[in-house]
């Protein structure tokens, strides 16, 4: 059960708003806006939006008394993009920072996330390495460098839970997609593509696992979101190196996977590995990222033999993505096997 805290603190405006959108959590809630309210910064403003809960997560978040946290209470679910627009929209602060209403911030984690953009105004959000806990309690190590973040991100969502410098999203007109699940996702690719985004290397966010995480009832949505979005991530990529990208051209994604598609992939890639060798936008960590992308597509959608015969032909690639023995000797048991 949520304490009652009373404060009597006139503010100005805060440093940061943490925002925190919240559904049908009613049991985990208070343990999120106590982490908030424990906090070593204490300059923030907390604006929690209830989505349209069914039990009494709204009648446990009213039961806190501080002036600091700001309660909207939607009367229909209006799901989480919307939610985080709705109340970036009334933000005060230089910065604003996400807060899932079913985890645990760390108690330094706006000081140290507060400082660090303070004294880096190049950065344009900063992220940091989470803990989970409950049915997993598995520590996530997210890339700290923007290089490696930039490049991770042509994979999958190597960033999360970051403070963000209001004033770039403000000047870029940024809002969440209130029809693209992975919101997040795309979100932080926009901002890669406006800025240095980088990640602490301390824990500060504590990541609840439990059977009703959105992220496990509605996976099948949400990995097609995100297969959608590491083609956005891709054509970004081709226009930072200056090279054209079909707009209909679905490089990580396509669901046709055959060798001509499979080559002309892989040329792709070959196309850009030059390019960037003659401008030098990134290091030979690019070389690295893409190969293997393709290395993994290759086995995933071909069959073994097929796919064998043509990462045979692909000499660079094979170097590229650095395979070992070990690799070898596995991909021909299963040739061997299948």
């Amino acid at each position: 059960m949520a304490k009652n805290y009373k404060k009597n603190i006139e503010m100005t405006n805060p440093k940061i708003s943490v925002i925190m959108p919240v559904y049908n959590i009613e049991a985990y809630v208070g343990d999120a806006i106590d982490s908030i309210i424990n906090q070593t910064f204490t300059d923030w403003e907390l604006i929690v939006v209830n989505d349209g809960s069914k039990d009494r997560t709204a009648e446990v978040v009213q039961e806190y008394v501080d002036k600091r946290i700001i309660f909207i209470d939607n009367a229909t679910n209006k799901k989480k993009p919307a939610c985080l627009n709705q109340a970036i929209s009334i933000a005060r602060g230089d910065y604003f920072i996400i807060m899932d209403g079913d985890d645990v911030s760390c108690l330094d984690r706006l000081q140290k996330k507060y400082d660090y953009m303070e004294s880096h105004p190049e950065v344009v959000a900063c992220g940091c390495q989470l803990q989970r806990f409950g049915k997993s309690n598995q520590k996530v190590n997210w890339p700290t460098t923007y290089e490696d973040i930039y490049l991770g991100l042509l994979n999958s969502c190597v960033f999360n839970i970051p403070i963000v410098r209001m004033s770039t999203y403000k000047k870029y007109n940024l809002f969440f997609d209130e029809n693209m699940l992975a919101e997040d996702y795309l979100m932080w690719i926009k901002l890669a593509n406006l800025g240095e985004i980088v990640a602490l290397p301390d824990v500060l966010y504590l990541y609840r696992t439990h059977d009703k995480q959105i992220s496990i009832t509605n996976l099948m949505n949400i990995n097609e979101a995100t297969r959608l979005e590491k083609n956005i991530m891709f054509k970004s990529l081709c226009q930072r190196l200056g090279i054209m990208c079909d707009e209909n051209y679905e490089l990580w994604t396509s669901n046709k996977q055959n060798e001509s598609i499979l080559v002309e992939k892989a040329d792709r890639i070959m196309q850009l590995i030059e390019r960037n060798k003659s401008n030098r936008v990134f290091t030979d960590k690019l070389n690295f990222v893409l190969s293997k992308i393709w290395y993994r597509q290759l086995f995933q959608s071909y069959t073994i033999k097929q796919a064998f015969k043509l990462l045979y032909e692909q000499k660079q690639l094979r170097y590229y993505a650095q395979l070992n023995v070990v690799n070898y000797i596995y991909l021909c048991f299963k040739l061997i096997k299948g």
